[in-house]
């Protein structure tokens, strides 16, 4: 994951999917994406710096292309979970 580009605390790669508005180098937000860990102020809303989008190379890949590469510290951090 580190040699991909999630390097800072914000950085994100996720599957074209999960944000079809969104490109590369942009900031996004997405309630809907980790929804079910809020952060310790309470919100579900989650703001990423994307630094990669991904999919898959065919139909049955591109239904497996459902994850969102973060940095594990900055998700310990927002939710108190370390």
């Amino acid at each position: 994951m580190r040699s991909a580009g999630v390097r800072e605390y914000s950085h994100a790669m996720i599957a074209a999917g999960n944000w079809p508005s969104s490109t590369a180098g942009s900031r996004a937000e997405n309630p809907d994406l980790l929804n079910i860990f809020p952060q310790k102020n309470g919100s579900k809303a989650w703001a990423f710096d994307l630094v990669g989008i991904y999919d898959g190379k065919d139909e049955d890949w591109k239904k497996r292309t459902n994850v969102a590469f973060i940095s594990h510290d900055y998700f310990d951090e927002a939710t108190n979970s370390a």
